[in-house]
């Protein structure tokens, strides 16, 4: 087999899978077979479930077809655990985009506080301020009216 770079790996499999399926709807079953095989044994070396879920799902289908129950039933197992992992790496998936959104959801409470915290030290630092040069501004009147009288 040639050479094939990584990015190219899903693209094999898919098409070995569509030749597959191609062979299948054409009652070529051998070749069906063949290539369904073809994609498990890449897709042990390339790991891309999808395409070993569907391979399975087509080898349980073609062999189902021909009669030949266990051989079907290895590869509807095959295709059953498989859907289970996807199945679970979805809900993992889904949970951790839950868990970040809220971690997300949280920094930003968290920065809200602080931008409320920074306003109401600053809110506070300019009252106290004004309040102080008011108070010095009164006692300067004061005083010159007491010296004044």
């Amino acid at each position: 087999m040639v050479a094939i770079e990584i990015k190219d790996y899903k693209f094999l499999l898919e098409s070995n899978l569509g030749v597959a399926n191609a062979f299948n709807n054409l009652g070529a079953i051998d070749s069906a077979i063949f290539y369904s095989k073809n994609v498990i044994d890449l897709s042990n070396k390339f790991t891309y479930t999808e395409a070993l879920l569907k391979a399975n799902i087509l080898l349980y289908k073609t062999y189902k077809q021909i009669g030949d129950s266990l051989s079907a039933f290895k590869y509807l197992e095959a295709a059953d655990l498989l859907k289970d992992q996807l199945f679970n790496n979805v809900k993992a998936n889904e949970a951790q985009n839950m868990a970040l959104n809220e971690e997300v959801k949280q920094r930003e409470l968290n920065e809200q506080k602080a931008e409320q915290q920074k306003f109401l030290m600053l809110s506070g630092s300019c009252c106290h301020f004004v309040g102080c040069r008011h108070l010095l501004i009164w006692q300067t009147k004061r005083k010159r009216a007491h010296q004044t009288n």
